[in-house]
């Protein structure tokens, strides 16, 4: 085996997290893959790189001078590839499910940083964080679930945009609860519902853990990513669903908020501050404006959003540098 630049981004990544889980969870990898690919890497190198042990994974002597070396070279290649991009290829720009809230935010970058922004996106979170440090995305906007913590790029800067956004409910127009608003997700003991195939990075486990709270364990019916499928399994009555609080309320069914909020995401924005080509406030002004005007996309949403929305900007607290890089 000869090696290459994934197999030191491997070795760094387990060094900076501590644990071999850890760093999996920062590579996107699963935790399986990434023992085999060390084992093979000590294996090449006649040396071992880290000491294991319940508490974690630690560097051996050889295992520090080793990521001392590979540091500055991945830096070097990070760079390289970041102003190679940077002077051929538009922004890019990755997101997690956003419904019609990601084209309007394209609308709005494309109109801030005066060239076509390219669009990339991805049900899982972790996915996009893990294109974002390997220099293949600029600007990610990721959801994080109740119950999980996502591991953003120690290069990249990144905040919360939304501390707390509410999932919506779907129901058919002739359903007994259909009047009623807000639902209490009790309610919705005894229904059917239908659920999201590619869920990830937490989102089924904390809807279940919801439900469950709420005293009951949810019954499915159907596991789709056909939105035509799910629309009409709601219309008819089979089943109910969560969508997205900017979701368009159509014809045969309606949208209904949950008090409490007992189910909800926390949306995040991350960006390679080398590959911002505006300043960050008005990067954030921008998609903040857009996030407030589609909040009345349907009724129930802006309700809930003109008594919690934001009363004015919040402070901006950005992780990993100061705010302008």
């Amino acid at each position: 085996m000869e090696l290459e630049l994934r197999h030191l981004r491997v070795v760094v990544a387990v060094a900076d997290a501590g644990s071999i889980g850890a760093g999996a969870r920062a590579l996107g990898l699963d935790q399986p893959l990434v023992s085999r690919q060390l084992r093979r890497i000590e294996s090449e190198l006649g040396v071992a790189l880290f000491h294991r042990d319940s508490g974690g994974a630690t560097l051996t002597a050889a295992g520090a001078e080793f990521v001392q070396r590979a540091r500055p070279l991945l830096d070097d290649v990070e760079e390289l590839l970041l102003r190679a991009r940077a002077a051929t290829s538009p922004l890019r720009f990755g997101a997690s499910a956003l419904g019609v809230l990601a084209g309007e935010l394209i609308d709005a970058l494309d109109a801030l940083v005066g060239t076509p922004v390219s669009a990339f996106t991805h049900h899982s979170s972790e996915h996009l964080l893990t294109q974002l440090a390997s220099g293949e995305l600029d600007l990610a906007l990721v959801a994080e679930y109740e119950g999980t913590r996502l591991a953003f790029p120690a290069q990249a800067r990144h905040l919360v945009l939304v501390e707390s956004e509410p999932a919506l409910v779907a129901l058919a127009v002739g359903h007994p609860l259909a009047a009623k608003e807000p639902l209490q997700l009790a309610d919705l003991r005894s229904e059917w519902w239908v659920l999201q195939g590619l869920a990830e990075d937490g989102e089924r486990e904390a809807f279940t853990a919801a439900c469950r709270a709420a005293g009951f364990t949810p019954r499915v019916r159907h596991v789709t990513d056909d939105v035509s499928f799910a629309r009409r399994a709601v219309t008819s009555g089979q089943a109910v669903l969560t969508v997205l609080p900017q979701s368009v309320q159509r014809e045969g069914y309606v949208l209904r908020t949950l008090e409490g909020d007992p189910l909800h995401r926390r949306l995040h924005l991350a960006w390679q501050p080398q590959r911002l080509p505006v300043v960050a406030e008005e990067m954030l002004a921008s998609i903040r404006d857009v996030y407030g005007r589609e909040a009345g996309a349907n009724p129930a949403f802006e309700r809930w959003w003109s008594e919690h929305g934001w009363p004015s900007q919040p402070p901006l607290r950005v992780a990993g540098s100061p705010l302008g890089g």
